[in-house]
């Protein structure tokens, strides 16, 4: 979905994992260039076209 912004506890809720799982998909989903992260900790889908100012590939646990 374009523009969808979800929160790990969101993204979490809406596939139905645990917190750890969740943790790990969306690191290697980081990793992989596939979504970025937000200033204020969402997760968005990877733009090469866009600024990707405050890009952090942490992945905090809430």
């Amino acid at each position: 979905m374009p523009g969808l912004r979800l929160t790990p506890e969101q993204a979490q809720k809406l596939w139905g994992l645990t917190r750890h799982d969740c943790e790990s998909l969306m690191h290697n989903l980081l990793d992989s260039q596939f979504l970025r992260r937000t200033r204020d900790g969402s997760f968005v889908l990877f733009d090469a076209n866009s600024p990707v100012t405050g890009l952090d590939k942490r992945v905090v646990a809430a």
